[in-house]
């Protein structure tokens, strides 16, 4: 098995080759009682979208363009699906629901 060097604020730790965390997630291993846990699906999820949203946000503010330039550009979305899913209108004011359709009655 290869190792690597890697070197963080106190000290250099050999990390398999093979392996993608750092040092400092090999230092908790020696030192910590980590399990074989994992996060739940959703939160794993929340956090992918939550990292797709950044990598977004942060393309648009370096090129200074909208956010429609990087989805597009990305290969998030089509133009058109862009146009279709991201309406300014419904973002720029909240929707409220139809009391009617929804068969809600908050008048009582």
């Amino acid at each position: 098995m290869t190792f690597r060097t890697e070197k963080y604020m106190i000290g250099e730790m050999e990390v398999s080759e093979g392996i993608y965390h750092g040092s400092q997630t090999a230092h908790s291993f020696l030192n910590f009682d980590i399990g074989i846990e994992k996060i739940p699906q959703e939160l794993g999820l929340a956090f992918r979208l939550l990292k797709k949203t950044a990598r977004i946000a942060k393309k648009a503010l370096v090129e200074g363009t909208t956010l429609k330039g990087p989805v597009v550009t990305l290969g998030l979305l089509s133009t058109e699906e862009f146009n279709r899913i991201a309406v300014p209108a419904r973002m720029t004011s909240p929707q409220k629901p139809d009391i009617e359709k929804s068969g809600r009655n908050d008048k009582t």
